[in-house]
């Protein structure tokens, strides 16, 4: 799970609904209906897929966790899995499915795909530890939507969070500077008119 938690975030769009779509690919007709009515009862009219075909089912998963990251995990967690794994999906994977619906069918598709290895594998050369991600997916809060996001989500969240932070004290520190350098100029200025030269009067003629 945190690495399809990581794929997630971390691909991009184009890249997430190919990989979504050899998902769904793998997953039964009757499996695909369930995903279709689920999306059609969570997400508004407009958004809703055409069809329960793996390319509809995927784009519109893609295009409703860049519009809300995290309520796709929790929309495949809340749609329960009926029937047996079908061809090439591990054993684990289907017996972890009652507890979390159709994520964890869907996560173990989405992780083995071709485009997906790659990506994983390159976050592992980056150092990215997976298990210790794995500890903060709890399959039965998505499930009941107490979970809103993941740590995931959570961090880089509070990363952009800090960053926006200290570039508005930044600018706001850059304001007070001008301001109090204007202040300094403006009585300097009042200095100079005030001073009074013997025979000459003011210097600027008062």
């Amino acid at each position: 799970m945190a690495r399809y938690e990581y794929l997630l975030h971390a691909a991009e769009p184009a890249q997430l609904e190919r990989i979504h779509a050899a998902a769904f690919r793998r997953l039964t007709p009757a499996e695909r209906n369930q995903i279709q009515a689920r999306l059609r009862t969570e997400l508004p009219l407009a958004e809703q897929p055409r069809t329960s075909q793996p390319a509809d089912l995927a784009r519109t998963a893609t295009r409703a966790e860049a519009a809300r990251p995290g309520v796709l995990a929790r929309i495949l967690a809340r749609t329960p899995r009926t029937g047996n794994a079908t061809t090439g999906q591990k054993a684990g994977a289907a017996a972890a499915g009652a507890a979390g619906g159709l994520l964890v069918v869907v996560a173990t598709g989405a992780i083995g795909s071709a485009l997906a290895t790659p990506l994983l594998a390159e976050a592992l050369t980056a150092g990215v530890d997976f298990d210790a991600l794995a500890g903060a997916v709890d399959l039965s809060a998505l499930a009941t939507g107490l979970e809103d996001v993941t740590a995931t989500a959570t961090d880089i969240a509070g990363g952009a969070s800090d960053l926006a932070g200290g570039a508005s004290d930044l600018a706001a520190g850059a304001t007070d500077n001008f301001a109090g350098w204007g202040e300094n100029i403006s009585g300097f200025g009042e200095q100079l008119s005030n001073i009074d030269i013997p025979g000459w009067g003011n210097l600027f003629g008062r």
